[in-house]
């Protein structure tokens, strides 16, 4: 292969490129803010789906339709 050494190289670059990138997230506390962002809107949701009154929920569709 002509360019082995040519790629090595740009595998390695990148490699340490993208660990970088994960040690400045891991260190500014990236994950936790998203985390907590992603929590927030799980539970948006899901009041929502609560708060729908007259609309059967799945467990309840399911129990219907094995009862039958």
């Amino acid at each position: 292969m002509k360019h082995g050494a040519w790629y090595a190289k740009i595998a390695v670059g990148s490699a340490i490129c993208g660990a970088c990138m994960e040690l400045f997230m891991i260190k500014t506390g990236f994950y936790e803010k998203v985390t907590a962002i992603e929590a927030e809107q799980r539970a948006e949701r899901r009041s929502l789906m609560n708060s729908v009154e007259g609309v059967p929920s799945v467990s309840q569709v399911t129990q219907t339709e094995n009862s039958s």
